[in-house]
């Protein structure tokens, strides 16, 4: 988005010009950044002395039909535990132990170890500790026995001699777009392929030892080096990842480039890993409040009413801002990662008052390739993704929506269209937004069209294992629900907001949420829901901000529904779906376009060179260069 259409923004939506009493210097934030350290060192500290517990193995909790034994949590356990343990310098005999025990079990046990939802969520850790604490010049101190070591790294052989395919880094056909089960997935099995096959080629017993393909470890890390920084440089080039603001799938892609930035010894792939990093959390910055995101995402599953994010923990870290966690699982990678993010992202992170009103645009890729299916290994279409991902962010709320055709669910990759998730996070973490989910997961359930702080959203008819369509009420954070001719409207510290079907009326139903709301369940399935927000400060009372919300139009035409909004745009949204909405005699924008637009993060389609900007902060990264 261009400066001119920023300033339309602000003005439409009463842009606040409060920024911090004094702006702030470049030692503010350096100082922000660098209590990393002192964040860090008080969650580790938190785990002296304590015992190890070994975590269950156990069936699958989702898919028990479609698993060995479920191994994840006792794996979390151990690296979590030998981490800290090494860290600390404290109970090492007990740290050696487990890890040779951990080792065996996956020796003894193939079917675990080749198994996609074990042994290489943890490659991230378990090959952090050996370049940590190893023999063979450690990072830290060496505190890895010799037996506990070879244990750890014959099981990562016996992983990688069948598991690591350099058929799967192909890179001239699939550009890196070819994902083996989800984005999440196949991040995290190529670094294990890439991360072991380092150690491996750098220890006398397995330097020539030849894989089940005749290729050596070391060739083996020369080809993913070259897949990997291919990987980075399409990821800025292309919209980022295609989980988009997945709350913790997204995190288990990233941990894969803290270890990256950290341990590779290609500099071009160490640039590009930081480089992405900082992409990754600009992106987040610019649209979270207080630590939590808001903005359209996909793969958000039945417990996530409030948005919670496994980054909110890492947030605190690297800022010091949202909720402060104890130390696990996956944060074990960042936790100990050289990586601090650039001054701009801090800036943007810590300025939610003075980064002001704005909307970014997001393209990510979603749709699969001409002639493909919903295979394990499905190639992504390249040359646009068919979302444009709109996001309306002010210091009081976050909207977000994402712009797409009413195709066939059969269009889109499943890690796309699953669980895709439009509406409203509030300051304070409360939420609201549109649903129509069966179970616990639906793909290509909706689709809607959002201009300012309106949206629509509907049902989709071509959806895939879609349920009633329902919108999420929230009862903590919010002050008392008042309903009015056919809306519901809500209030927060910062906000007002509306919502209401375009058609017939609504009930309240129980849902399965963890969190404190209700569902408002529409009584006409197809029928699209309009959102209104606006912030608090633009109206002198509930009342107002309600009598301008009842006096906007909404009526039926045959298929159409038109409404003018709270801001004086005209929607026609089309019930029958065959056509785009159009917003003010415009269709839609779904097609191509650059891969981020906003006045922070800025980036042509395709290019590789992305811009971060904030303030007197501005910086060019070029994916580009070696």
């Amino acid at each position: 988005m261009r400066v001119g259409v920023v300033a339309v923004l602000c003005l439409t939506l009463a842009c606040s010009t409060t920024r911090f009493q004094a702006v702030p210097s470049t030692a503010d934030l350096v100082a922000v950044r660098d209590g990393f350290v002192v964040r860090r060192d008080a969650l580790f500290r938190e785990l002296g002395g304590r015992p190890f517990r070994p975590g269950p193995r156990r069936p699958h909790p989702h898919y028990p039909d479609q698993h060995a034994t479920f191994t994840r949590p006792y794996s979390y356990s151990v690296t979590g535990f030998a981490m800290k343990a090494f860290w600390l310098g404290e109970l090492g005999a007990e740290a050696n132990a487990a890890l040779i025990e951990h080792s065996d079990y996956y020796i003894q046990h193939p079917e675990e170890r080749d198994d996609h939802a074990n042994f290489y969520w943890v490659a991230d850790v378990l090959t952090r500790i050996v370049e940590f604490f190893g023999g063979r010049q450690p990072r830290i101190a060496r505190r890895l026995t010799s037996e506990a070591e070879a244990k750890i790294l014959e099981s990562m052989w016996l992983w990688s001699k069948n598991n690591s395919r350099l058929v799967d880094a192909e890179i001239a056909v699939s550009r890196t777009w070819r994902l083996h089960i989800s984005e999440n997935h196949h991040l995290q099995e190529v670094l294990a392929a890439w991360h072991f096959a380092k150690l491996l080629a750098a220890d006398d017993r397995y330097r020539a030892r030849a894989y089940d393909d005749g290729k050596t470890a070391a060739e083996h890390h020369t080809v993913w080096t070259a897949y990997l920084k291919e990987y980075l440089r399409q990821r800025a080039m292309r919209g980022l990842f295609v989980e988009v603001a997945s709350r913790g799938y997204g995190f288990a892609s990233a941990k894969a480039l803290y270890n990256l930035h950290d341990f590779a010894d290609d500099p071009t792939l160490r640039k590009r890993a930081g480089y992405l990093l900082d992409l990754w959390w600009a992106t987040w910055a610019q649209e979270q409040l207080g630590g939590a995101r808001g903005g359209a995402a996909s793969r958000i599953y039945p417990d996530g009413a409030e948005r919670a994010d496994e980054r909110e923990g890492l947030a605190w870290l690297h800022f010091g801002i949202g909720r402060r966690v104890a130390a696990h699982d996956n944060l074990f990678t960042p936790l100990t990662s050289d990586y601090r993010p650039d001054l701009v992202v801090v800036d943007l992170a810590m300025d939610q008052q003075g980064r002001g009103v704005y909307q970014v645009l997001q393209r990510p890729l979603g749709l699969l390739a001409p002639g493909q299916t919903k295979s394990s290994r499905p190639l992504l279409r390249t040359d646009f993704g068919g979302i444009v991902r709109v996001t309306t962010c002010t210091p009081d709320f976050v909207l977000g929506t994402f712009h797409i055709e009413a195709r066939p669910a059969a269009d889109w990759s499943p890690i796309s269209s699953q669980n895709r998730w439009n509406g409203i996070v509030f300051a304070g973490g409360a939420t609201m937004f549109a649903d129509s989910r069966a179970g616990r997961r639906a793909a290509n359930q909706m689709w809607g069209a959002q201009s300012k702080g309106t949206a629509m959203v509907q049902k989709l008819r071509t959806h895939d294992g879609g349920g009633p369509t329902r919108v999420w009420i929230p009862r903590t954070g919010v002050g008392s629900r008042v309903e009015r001719e056919g809306w519901v409207f809500v209030e927060t510290s910062g906000a007002f907001a509306a919502v209401r079907p375009a058609s017939r009326g609504y009930h309240f139903g129980a849902g399965e949420e963890k969190q404190a709301g209700d569902w408002m369940v529409l009584d006409d399935d197809f029928s699209p829901v309009v959102f209104e927000v606006a912030r608090r400060r633009d109206f002198a009372d509930p009342a107002a901000f309600q009598g301008r919300v009842l006096a906007g139009a909404l009526t039926n035409q045959g298929q159409d529904y038109r409404y003018r909004s709270l801001s004086g745009d005209e929607f026609v949204f089309p019930g029958d779906q065959t056509r785009l909405p159009v917003i003010n005699g415009a269709p839609i924008a779904v097609g191509p376009g650059p891969a981020f637009e906003g006045p922070f993060v800025e980036a042509a389609w395709g290019s590789g060179v992305v811009t971060l900007r904030k303030g007197a902060h501005r910086v060019l990264m070029d994916f580009n260069e070696n």
